[in-house]
């Protein structure tokens, strides 16, 4: 796949997954992952980053010649959407709001994000996590504008990136 703009990219979120190593916990998604019975959001996402950060202890003693020092720590993921909001039934509030049908506001579930909407391939990485719904706004809208969602789940455990 060559650079270009993002036009395509695809997510979808389930309350549960088959096959392979499910993230969450201590362990990252791994073999064959499925998110079982997912539901595609991507008609509704306007910008979507997903990542990895790292904590970085400062160990930084006398014997380090004046220079600070840190370490690798803890890894956490980091994901955010911007969305377009619908209340109708079936649609995004309804599926991920504070009585979401797939994940609930406070409930547990996994989203997946890849470039394109075709199958994973090293091309086309699938991006899946275990995540809480943490933090939903249910209404952000002005006079005139389309409603909007800013969701940023908190991302548990490991991240995995899939091929296949």
């Amino acid at each position: 796949m060559a650079i270009v703009a993002a036009t395509t990219f695809f997510c979808q979120v389930a309350a549960a997954t088959s096959g392979g190593v499910a993230p969450g916990g201590s362990t990252a998604a791994s073999g064959a992952v499925a998110l079982t019975s997912p539901t595609d959001i991507s008609g509704f996402i306007t910008q979507i980053e997903i990542g990895m950060d790292l904590d970085t202890p400062d160990v930084t003693t006398f014997g380090s010649g004046g220079y600070a020092a840190f370490v690798a720590g803890l890894r956490k993921g980091a994901l955010s959407l911007a969305m377009l909001n619908d209340y109708a039934a079936s649609q995004l509030n309804a599926l991920l709001g504070m009585n979401g049908s797939v994940i609930p506001f406070g409930g547990t579930g996994f989203i997946e994000v890849r470039p394109a909407s075709g199958s994973r391939t090293a091309t086309n990485p699938g991006f899946v996590a275990k995540i809480i719904n943490n933090g939903w706004r249910m209404v952000n809208a002005s006079v005139g504008q389309v409603p909007t969602v800013a969701w940023s789940p908190m991302i548990t455990g490991g991240t995995g990136e899939l091929t296949a």
